[in-house]
């Protein structure tokens, strides 16, 4: 047996931005505005002026003989808005221009980089942030606006002018743009080599080292660091650049990581990892390298290791002659592949779990009236165990939404060839793999394109302008081989 008010429901929407009355089945009589009320109250949804008025109204159509056959809003959310992260435009600084112009907009491995100011001068201007304005949803409860993560910041030694968008100096030193913030620091320098007489350096400014850093010891600069001569098995930590005007003699030992760009002579059994660009002058060998910018070594060689270039790679040759196995992955990480597939699967168990407990629980929502307190409630915990389902499925949806753009190139990313491209190469973009069995001449760049209208690794001949499909296949990252649905 059924109450009168069984064919009364109110449906909300996923976001929980929307909820509509459905009373197409539902008898004129019991389309009262206690009954509405007592569903709405059920679900947590607030009777509000807005709301009480929107039950008014369709009271009022029942009792003109017209009952709604469409779902009817009842309550609506508001969206937040979004809000816009602060930016902040350098100065341009005299001579950059012709600076660019002489290198053919290169780096310059032996000119610093570093772009010193005197107190008072014009660092740069500061478009302020303009804060999200968080929404709601039709429980009543809040709905907050994403977080501004690239918002640029004022740190130490800068200060804004009386227009409140000049950035002024407010000490003498070098301009550091590193984690979103604008800051003018000192400079910190060891005038011989970083080893027992010196001991390990941490310094939350910039490090300049006159000499080299030996093995086993330690460098670490919140800011950027830079080595006149070279680096052996050693440990250089730096959150913006790390420049090394000699080589990079690890042998299998230490990490070189940088939240901005690495450039050196020349890299040997190192580990590297950087936010920015990694520039070499000679040659790169049987290292592991890791960038979220390029990998640029124009006139040297990539030989054997393995090498991530989120935006893609310039070498003059790939592998050698001897057929070493040498890896370079470009675009998405495959590693950031595996985790997004991971996150899938969690996903689609969620959701799964929020369906089922709203199967198990639909039957006792539309005999409400007859439950007792206690069924009411385990009920209603029920749903707010599904609704939380939900929410976990937003937030995990957002995060891998937020993490495959931040992770993501900005442009369609290439391996551009100069020389030679030899057996043994192995050329990775995203999930698919090209493995190169013959010798290719350059200038030949290879990229994702489609083919037929299948994604395919292709070749280009940058002189003829002929075009080869490299037979490729899936790739699975060993970090994600062993993953499973457990």
């Amino acid at each position: 047996m059924t109450t009168p008010d069984d064919d009364i429901r109110i449906a909300v929407s996923k976001d929980r931005l929307c909820a509509h009355l459905i009373v197409a089945a539902a008898d004129a009589a019991d389309i009262t505005s206690d009954n509405i009320f007592l569903k709405l109250s059920a679900l947590g949804i607030p009777a509000t002026e807005e709301v009480s008025a929107r039950v008014k109204e369709v009271v009022e159509a029942v009792e003109a003989g017209n009952v709604p056959g469409e779902p009817v809003l009842m309550a609506q959310g508001r969206e937040p808005v979004p809000g816009k992260p602060a930016t902040f435009t350098m100065a341009t600084r005299e001579g950059a221009s012709r600076n660019d112009e002489k290198h053919g907009n290169r780096a310059d491995f032996y000119q610093s980089r570093i772009v010193t100011v005197n107190e008072g001068d014009l660092v740069g201007t500061l478009a302020p942030e303009v804060p999200p304005v968080p929404g709601q949803d039709v429980f009543g409860r809040p709905i907050p606006g994403e977080k501004l993560l690239d918002s640029v910041q004022l740190g130490e030694n800068v200060r804004l002018g009386e227009d409140k968008r000049t950035v002024i100096a407010a000490a003498s030193g070098k301009v550091q743009l590193a984690r979103h913030k604008v800051s003018v620091v000192k400079v910190v320098e060891i005038d011989g080599d970083v080893d027992f007489s010196s001991g390990n350096v941490e310094s939350p400014a910039d490090v300049v080292i006159n000499g080299t850093v030996r093995e086993t010891f330690k460098v670490r600069s919140h800011k950027s660091v830079t080595v006149k001569g070279t680096i052996e098995g050693a440990t250089v930590e730096a959150g913006a650049d790390i420049q090394v005007h000699g080589g990079i003699a690890a042998r299998g030992k230490g990490r070189i990581k940088a939240g901005g760009g690495i450039s050196t002579k020349f890299c040997e059994g190192a580990d590297l990892e950087a936010g920015g660009n990694v520039t070499v002058v000679r040659e790169v060998m049987h290292s592991r390298v890791h960038t979220t910018g390029r990998l640029l070594v124009p006139q040297g060689s990539l030989i054997g290791g393995y090498t991530y270039a989120r935006e893609g790679a310039e070498v003059k040759a790939l592998g050698n002659g001897a057929n070493i196995k040498t890896e370079i992955a470009i675009g998405v990480d495959p590693i950031t592949l595996a985790e997004t597939r991971q996150a899938d699967r969690i996903i689609e168990k969620k959701q799964e779990t929020a369906a089922a407990i709203r199967k198990r629980v639909q039957p006792l929502m539309a005999q409400l009236n007859r439950l007792t307190p206690t069924q009411r409630e385990r009920a209603a915990g029920l749903m707010r165990e599904a609704d939380q389902m939900d929410a976990e499925v937003q937030e995990h949806e957002r995060k891998k939404a937020a993490s495959a753009a931040h992770k993501s190139p900005a442009s369609d990313p290439t391996l551009l060839i100069g020389g030679w491209l030899h057996p043994g190469a192995v050329v990775i973009v995203g999930d698919r793999m090209a493995v190169i069995d013959k010798d290719h001449r350059g200038p030949i760049r290879i990229a994702r394109r489609v083919v037929d209208r299948v994604q395919e690794i292709v070749l280009m001949d940058q002189v003829s302008g002929s075009v080869t499909v490299l037979p490729s296949y899936e790739h699975v990252p060993e970090a994600a081989a062993g993953d499973s649905d457990r």
